[in-house]
């Protein structure tokens, strides 16, 4: 998930600060994306298994959502990656 916010024009335009430290923050975000997507893009919300939110400055305010399924082989990939790196 990312969100899009509107720049402040407080801020220097030259050279605006990266984050977004501004409200909404992630968990809200992410709660009103879960809310849109629950019985449309899944049935509930426990079925992700894996996320990350990132907030940044845009002159578009917006929620982009990128959504993929798990397969076996993916997990499988990920498991065997996690084995791997406790090995190290």
């Amino acid at each position: 998930i990312t969100a899009f916010f509107t720049r402040p024009k407080s801020h220097p335009k030259n050279n605006p600060p990266l984050g977004v430290t501004k409200k909404p923050d992630c968990s809200n975000v992410l709660k009103a994306a879960e809310d849109g997507m629950n019985g449309v893009v899944y049935v509930d919300d426990s079925q992700i298994s894996d996320l990350r939110i990132v907030r940044r400055w845009d002159e578009r305010p917006r929620i982009v959502v990128s959504i993929g399924r798990l397969t076996d082989e993916a997990h499988y990939a990920k498991l065997h990656t996690s084995k791997e790196k406790a090995a190290i």
